[in-house]
């Protein structure tokens, strides 16, 4: 009897353990991800609001040479990766971005597109992305500042296939009309 009830304490010993190194070691938070995979806070750029029960997280990929975006599903604690999606870093004034269309949480497809624009003069600026040749949407996208650029990024609930994407810079408040007619 002392020896059944020794095995029991043990087999619950072992159990709790176990759930506690599981829990301890099982990342809950898309920084905690993120600190497991060595990248570290400052490298985050951003995360977007929850989607979905999916948070978006955007940040610098020294391994890629730029921008990433993982996407973490906060119901299944589970994370799934955009296609290395990544925005290159460089030092011309154009614009660069990144569509990524895909399956990003693994129940569900979204389009993400993301990107640098590279332009000091835009502090207050609206980016306006439109689909020129597929469906036709119009898009406004969050807008954070970045060293000496905009990050911009936008995520649809659906998949965006095939279309070719205009991004608009829009100053704000707009520029004067200036009329060069002569009276």
């Amino acid at each position: 009897m002392m020896k059944k009830r020794w095995i029991i304490v043990a087999s619950i010993v072992f159990l709790l353990s176990f759930l506690v190194i599981f829990y301890l070691n099982f990342p809950t938070t898309p920084q905690d991800f993120l600190l497991k995979q060595g990248i570290s806070e400052d490298q985050i750029i951003t995360e977007s609001g929850v989607k979905r029960d999916t948070i978006f997280v955007f940040y610098e990929n020294p391994h890629k040479n730029g921008i990433s975006v993982g996407a973490l599903n906060k119901r299944y604690l589970k994370w799934n990766w955009s296609y290395n999606g990544n925005v290159f870093v460089n030092d011309t004034d154009e614009d660069i971005y990144y569509h990524v269309t895909g399956q990003s949480t693994g129940d569900q497809d979204y389009s993400i597109i993301f990107g640098l624009i590279n332009n000091n003069l835009i502090d207050s600026a609206k980016i306006e992305i439109t689909s020129i040749d597929g469906p036709n949407v119009i898009l406004n996208p969050q807008v954070k500042d970045y060293t000496n650029s905009k990050f911009f990024y936008v995520i649809m609930d659906e998949p965006l296939k095939g279309a070719s994407l205009q991004i608009k810079v829009i100053p704000n408040p707009p520029l004067p009309n200036i009329n060069t007619e002569n009276d």
